[in-house]
């Protein structure tokens, strides 16, 4: 997992809880602060946050784009 969370950017991975029989959980953050967060146990779980990335543009501009008149 840590080869394929690398070449998206993600740094190598921490580990949570290393618990052999019982779980394992592991995060991964890139430099967005977007992180995955890996569980095991009972079941298999998997939470991915990330943010919003604005376009230069809507970054010099500051304010919603205007409404489109069709």
């Amino acid at each position: 997992m840590r080869p394929l969370m690398q070449s998206y950017g993600f740094d190598p991975g921490f580990r949570i809880a290393d618990r052999p029989g019982v779980g394992h959980d592991i995060v991964f953050y890139d430099q967005y602060d977007a992180h995955l967060d890996l569980g095991t146990g009972n079941n298999t779980a998997m939470l991915f946050i990330t943010g919003c990335h604005l376009t230069p543009e809507a970054t010099r501009r500051g304010t919603p784009s205007p409404r489109l008149v069709y």
